[in-house]
């Protein structure tokens, strides 16, 4: 029978250092014949929701998976739902027969960080230790985990806008990680003479600014979507080194480095890819001193290899609810 699996099934089978350890693999050894196209946006002008809808199809896992995910304008607190809510299903593509549907926040949550994990694993100073944290959400939790997996981080500065989110994740990701997570007042202070920065919002105006960066530091940028800019103009003419997970998607979807070759600043033939890099094809930092950006949008290959590795440990420990297959089901009348 398929599995339905929730956000606590899949954190319980799945783990950071797991992740890093499959998309790794995956960047090092790339799938032939993958089916991974753009995703498909559908914005709904009534009341400003998003929906994406993010297919993949890999012939050596014998997997097809779509991700379905809705971001909303309404205020989460005043619903008591998340701002973002989401599924991600699997089919075998041979027999069509429904094999999991599993929540898209944690798998989301767990293969963004850990794209990024590789990411400053393969581009951050090796002896980084300080990071410098915009945004305290989900994405934000995982952005550090993932860091914090790859490099021995020792103090983080986090800053969000609202002062009883910012100071609530850094006394829980203290406890968490078991490192010093300080709450600050502004974003150039949390920035401030750290070797990794992580920009983890939503804001459609940027965040941070190239004056405030030090030379040899390596940011982890994830916002999305082509009205969004979390980096001013002067970080990426600053970078000396730009890597993305998917040149096609970011130069469709991220509004900051859309900028950013409108304007010149920078030429996509200039702008590498991870998979580059971490096969060994493209160098990535070349020294110390060098400033290195990473910014992603994701793709939905990314959420398959990570959905269906939680399903392979789901099966294996029994976690997971059974549901009856929709070919089992007798109608009557």
């Amino acid at each position: 029978m398929p599995l339905l699996l929730t956000y606590q099934h899949i954190e319980s089978v799945l783990n950071m250092n797991e992740c890093i350890e499959v998309l790794e693999e995956l960047f090092k050894a790339p799938q032939a014949n993958i089916w991974n196209p753009l995703r498909s946006v559908l914005q709904l002008p009534e009341d400003k929701t998003v929906w994406l809808f993010m297919p993949a199809y890999v012939p050596s896992l014998n997997t097809l998976a779509i991700k379905i995910v809705s971001e909303h304008a309404y205020n989460p607190v005043r619903y008591n739902l998340p701002k973002q809510a989401g599924e991600v299903i699997l089919h075998n593509p041979v027999n069509g027969q429904l094999l999991a549907i599993m929540d898209a926040t944690i798998i989301t949550m767990l293969r963004t960080g850990a794209l990024c994990g590789v990411a400053a694993k393969y581009l951050a100073r090796k002896d980084s230790s300080n990071v410098g944290l915009l945004g305290s959400g989900l994405q934000a939790r995982s952005q550090l985990q993932a860091v914090c997996t790859v490099r021995k981080v020792k103090k983080v500065k986090v800053y969000s806008p609202t002062r009883q989110h910012r100071e609530e994740f850094a006394k829980r990701m203290s406890n968490e990680l078991l490192i010093d997570v300080k709450a600050v007042d502004s974003a150039q202070e949390a920035v401030k003479d750290v070797d990794m920065v992580i920009t983890a919002t939503n804001s459609s105006i940027p965040v941070i600014f190239g004056e405030w960066l030090d030379k040899g530091v390596h940011i982890n940028s994830i916002g999305t979507l082509p009205d969004r800019r979390e980096l001013d103009l002067s970080i990426i003419k600053k970078a000396n080194v730009i890597v993305v997970d998917k040149k096609e998607s970011v130069f469709n979807e991220a509004g900051d480095i859309i900028n950013a070759l409108k304007q010149g600043v920078i030429a996509s033939s200039g702008v590498l890819e991870l998979e580059e890099v971490v096969s060994g094809r493209k160098q990535g930092r070349k020294n110390e001193e060098d400033i290195t950006l990473f910014k992603c949008v994701g793709f939905a290959l990314l959420d398959l290899v990570t959905a269906v590795k939680a399903y392979e440990y789901a099966l294996q420990k029994g976690v997971g609810l059974q549901i009856p297959s929709l070919l089992n089901i007798k109608f009557i009348g």
